[in-house]
């Protein structure tokens, strides 16, 4: 076991970062732990080896409602866990096989346990943890996998002893996760000098749940599918995703090019199919040995494959080791091989085939996860002849690029010496992998685990070091110097710098358009129809619609998840329709109501939203002399604004008053609203006329156009 984890609390990345090239700047910010979480003096006694001797830590860390979960090669740690104080007081400290062994009932020393892995699933509300399991009487090795009763990883946990085998080495396991289907992936050697073959056992999820003996599908092993891993699914699906890196010529390239190969398995095991896509990307070798300060042997590297992966509302992303140049050096280094690629039913479509690094630096071991946005953040060891192996994140928000790196942990010393070395080898052993996690009570906050050199004099310590954490900023999004407006044929007009993805201008509707709405990215929009049938142009993703479904009453409005990967569409009465991303917080279908629902916004973290009736719904007992046609919100969530048909302006919480066209002569009513800030906003009317108040400047109209039909609303 090295040098090993800091779990740290990570910031969301901000909206919008400044875009960064593939060769990384250095550092821009730092954090080092005062002591130790774990250190080789305590793991030591738990699993009695020294620590020259002790395996590598493969780290593994998963948070839950109630506590977080650390596990390595040697121990398994709790920590409580709260949204108050995620980093809470030490619950439990045990070795590895004593964890296992008193879930399996097994006696002290009569298995051997090693490649760890763990995931807390929030859809299920419960834990999972493989590993690798050699019996000692059988002479056999199976996949043990373990999961908990309940959220409390403290409780008790179903048990299943899977797939075993006499006289073949696996490697590697990993987990993954869908709705209704748990996987696990792994390698297998027949002999030391056997290539390695890929297998994939797709399980029932609910059996596991029930802890009754599941049912699976088992696919391989696959020679020319090797080190397969299985994907976990962050938003809702039925397709079990699994990955493996195609892409390398020593190991194989199946079509005889490079490519990413995407095995989806669906259906309700056993009975599991399966399809793959290979989108080309990039050739990727293994790197060589990282280097260390001082002259200490190299860090082992070992492998190019896949080694994480998360899914969430069509986007996918890998990552894994791979080998790169970065000029002006001409020295091949260690770096991180990162692939982005959409998914749907037509294929998989390769978005970012990228390597990141910087000349003179190894970068290894990768793990990643995404927040509710789609903002990606990679968590990696980091060393070089001058810097020791410390602990480093990547982010890339959404429409933009990976930045420079912050260092979590920097590494104090350098790791190990000669007694470190097995026979016949010239680098030490380094973990295979890191671990990134997202936190279910507070989905914007990431969790990350790495391994570093914990001491400047002992070179055989690690350590486990806890960060501070600090707070998730809000994101502040930028000035949108541009708005759309849509008529109810769904013709676009743009102004400023708004720009023209299309339209259905051309095309013959079932009804007529009544809404739009822009992507987080503003390279494009959709627009929705009176009878909730959905129109995507530019980076909107197409995510369902009520087209084909009996409405009792029509759709008015629609309103994006801050992801710009879900949307709500609202009827008249109120019923709310839900796609992608966007959850259910609540409709006033079956409720009464005065007057019909006229629009709605969300809040800008996704988790709600609010319904504005043609009266002001509950928010006014005003006397309104005309009704409301649209809402906006403020950045903040805290307040919003309502117009009505006649350009008066109605404000609550921190929303500012800047002026309104109710007491003006208007040629057409007002239809809609749209603000690009907090200091001020557009009305539009149906002939297109606009009405600019406070920072929001005009930008352009169609007030004096010929409309072939009437604007119906607005979007900035």
């Amino acid at each position: 076991m090295l040098g090993l984890v800091a779990a740290a609390w990570l910031p969301q990345p901000p909206a919008h970062a400044s875009p960064a090239p593939t060769v990384r700047a250095a550092a821009s910010s730092q954090v080092v732990a005062t002591a130790p979480l774990v250190d080789c003096a305590t793991e030591s006694p738990l699993v009695g080896f020294p620590c020259n001797q002790d395996t590598p830590p493969d780290t593994q860390y998963a948070v839950g409602p109630t506590a977080a979960v650390e596990m390595t090669n040697g121990s398994v740690s709790m920590w409580a866990h709260s949204d108050q104080t995620p980093f809470g007081s030490l619950i439990s400290r045990v070795s590895e096989e004593s964890f296992f062994g008193s879930i399996f009932g097994a006696a002290p020393g009569s298995f051997v346990f090693t490649d760890p892995n763990l995931l807390y699933d929030s859809a299920s509300g419960r834990w999972f943890a493989s590993g690798l399991v050699f019996d000692n009487a059988s002479q056999q090795e199976f996949v043990l996998l373990i999961v908990s009763q309940t959220s409390d990883p403290t409780g008790t946990w179903n048990k299943f002893q899977l797939n075993p085998k006499a006289g073949v080495l696996r490697d590697q396991e990993k987990i993954g996760v869908s709705d209704d289907k748990v996987a696990l992936s792994w390698d297998e050697f027949t002999s030391a000098t056997s290539p390695p073959a890929g297998v994939v056992l797709v399980i029932r999820k609910s059996d596991l749940l029930a802890g009754t003996a599941p049912a699976s599908f088992l696919f391989g092993p696959d020679a020319s599918r090797p080190f397969p891993l299985a994907v976990r699914s962050l938003s809702p699906t039925t397709t079990q995703l699994v990955v493996y890196n195609n892409a390398d010529p020593q190991v194989t390239e199946n079509k005889g090019a490079p490519t990413l190969g995407v095995m989806e398995f669906t259906g309700t095991p056993p009975n599991v199919s399966m399809v793959e896509f290979d989108p080309a990307i990039q050739g990727r070798a293994m790197g060589p040995a990282a280097s260390q300060p001082g002259g200490a042997p190299g860090i082992q590297t070992n492998e190019d494959r896949l080694l994480s992966a998360s899914w969430q509302n069509g986007t996918l992303w890998v990552a894994g080791n791979a080998g790169c140049t970065f000029p002006p050096d001409t020295t091949d280094h260690s770096c991180l091989g990162l692939v982005q690629a959409t998914t749907s039913a037509s294929g998989v479509v390769v978005t970012q085939d990228t390597a990141l690094g910087q000349p003179g630096v190894d970068s290894y071991f990768p793990a990643l996860t995404m927040d509710p946005s789609g903002d990606v953040v990679v968590v990696a060891t980091e060393s070089s002849s001058s810097s020791p192996a410390s602990v480093v994140t990547f982010a890339e928000p959404v429409g933009a690029s990976f930045g420079p790196p912050s260092v979590i942990q920097a590494g104090l010393g350098h790791y190990c010496n000669s007694s470190c070395l097995a026979p016949g080898e010239t680098a030490v052993r380094w973990g295979d992998y890191s671990a990134a996690a997202v936190d279910p009570l507070n989905p914007a906050r990431l969790f990350v685990a790495g391994e570093y050199d914990a001491s400047a004099t002992d070179q055989l310590d690690w350590g486990t070091p806890p960060p501070t954490p600090t707070p998730t900023p809000t994101p502040t999004p930028p000035a949108s110097p541009g708005y759309w407006f849509v008529a109810s044929d769904g013709g676009i007009f743009s102004f400023g710098s708004a720009g023209f993805f299309g339209s259905t201008e051309a095309t013959p509707l079932n009804q007529p358009i009544v809404a739009m709405a822009v992507t987080p990215t503003r390279n494009g929009y959709w627009l929705v129809a009176r009878d909730g049938g959905i129109f995507s142009f530019g980076d909107a993703p197409f995510l369902g619609s009520t087209g084909a479904i009996h409405l009792n009453q029509p759709i008015v409005a629609m309103a994006t998840t801050p992801s710009g990967r879900g949307y709500w569409l609202v009827a008249a009465d109120g019923g709310i329709f839900g796609f992608g991303d966007a959850g259910f917080f609540g409709s006033t279908g079956g409720s009464h109501l005065n007057q019909p629902i006229v629009g709605m916004a969300s809040t800008p973290t996704g988790q709600g939203y609010w319904l504005v009736a043609r009266d002001g719904g509950i928010f006014s007992c005003t006397h309104l002399n005309q009704p409301i046609v649209g809402v906006s919100t403020t950045p903040t969530g805290h307040g919003y604004r309502f117009v009505a048909a006649d350009g008066g302006m109605f404000t609550f919480g921190d929303a500012g008053f800047f002026g309104s066209a109710g007491g003006s002569h208007l040629n057409q009513p007002i239809v809609g609203m749209a603000a690009p800030d907090a200091g001020g906003y557009w009305l539009v009317a149906a002939d297109g006329g606009i009405f600019s108040f406070g920072d929001a400047g005009f930008l352009g109209s169609t007030g004096g156009t010929h409309l072939n039909r009437p604007i119906v609303g607005m979007t900035g």
